[in-house]
């Protein structure tokens, strides 16, 4: 019962929040560095790197998994997002530390999100494609909302932050203070793990930036292909992560768990463009 109150509460909450600013804006607070510092990007790095979000761009649409923890539970998203339209939807659900489902309906249903809100459709179905799912009910049938404060509401901007229509300026990448962590597999490819750059504020110099560590820490391929995410929250037990599990990252055209991704997937209209979409 507490985690389907937490569930419906986090998703359904009416609020308002501030414009995204930008990737680390979207995360808020820094939660501290991780304690692991890495070492300054190479030229190379910071050429792969450059081209992370962009990757994720040239893709859509592409499927991608979001896990926001709280307690002993996560709150996981399976769906698509098209970085061209700046649209999403996946359907949500609950699972315990152990990776059980939770068997309630009012914690599993469907959500659409963009960059100026998200839309909630409560329901214990589980459709196999997403995007065709979304489509289906009336307009009414989304509890839409603008975005607040909430760690679920920051992730899925976080999400909507992550696909740009060009490279980013490497040299400044490095700059910023982007880091080199370690090498890491993931489903059986070779990733470099990019701390990324920290924003310049009244309480950062340039020194610093170069020796902190951001909040957000991103998985890229040697090919400069984004896999992963996981971003550092204040208040949260466990970093969000938000995986791509849809084209350019080796798994095919089709995203993971029934999320349709690729050239194969087309976003639906609805619940985007009326009430659903507002900031």
């Amino acid at each position: 019962m507490k985690v389907k109150k937490w569930v419906l509460g986090c998703l359904l909450l009416a609020g308002t929040a501030g414009a995204a600013l930008g990737v680390t804006a979207a995360v808020g607070p820094d939660s501290g560095d991780g304690g692991e510092r890495g070492r300054p990007l190479t030229t190379a790095e910071a050429q792969r790197f450059a081209l992370a979000r962009f990757s994720r761009y040239e893709a859509s649409p592409v499927g991608l998994e979001l896990r926001v923890p709280r307690g002993e539970a996560t709150l996981l998203v399976s769906g698509v997002v098209d970085y061209r339209s700046h649209r999403a939807v996946g359907r949500y659900g609950v699972a315990d530390t152990k990776g059980g489902d939770s068997a309630s309906a009012g914690s599993r249903g469907l959500v659409a999100w963009d960059e100026g809100g998200l839309g909630v459709r409560p329901g214990a179905s589980s459709p196999r494609d997403v995007t065709r799912a979304a489509a289906k009910p009336a307009r009414t049938a989304w509890s839409p909302r603008s975005y607040t404060s909430d760690p679920f509401d920051r992730a899925l901007r976080l999400s909507q932050s992550l696909g740009t229509d060009r490279p980013e300026n490497a040299q400044l990448l490095a700059q910023g203070g982007a880091r080199w962590l370690r090498s890491e597999r993931v489903g059986g490819r070779t990733y470099d793990v990019f701390a990324g750059p920290r924003p310049r504020t009244d309480r950062t110099d340039r020194t610093d930036r170069r020796t902190s560590v951001s909040p957000l820490t991103y998985w890229v391929s040697r090919d400069g292909q984004l896999r992963r995410l996981e971003a550092r929250m204040d208040g949260l037990p466990r970093p969000v992560r938000i995986d791509f599990t849809g084209a350019g990252n080796g798994h095919g055209a089709r995203a993971g768990n029934g999320a349709g991704a690729g050239a194969a997937s087309k976003l639906p209209d609805r619940p985007w463009g009326g009430p659903a979409r507002r900031s």
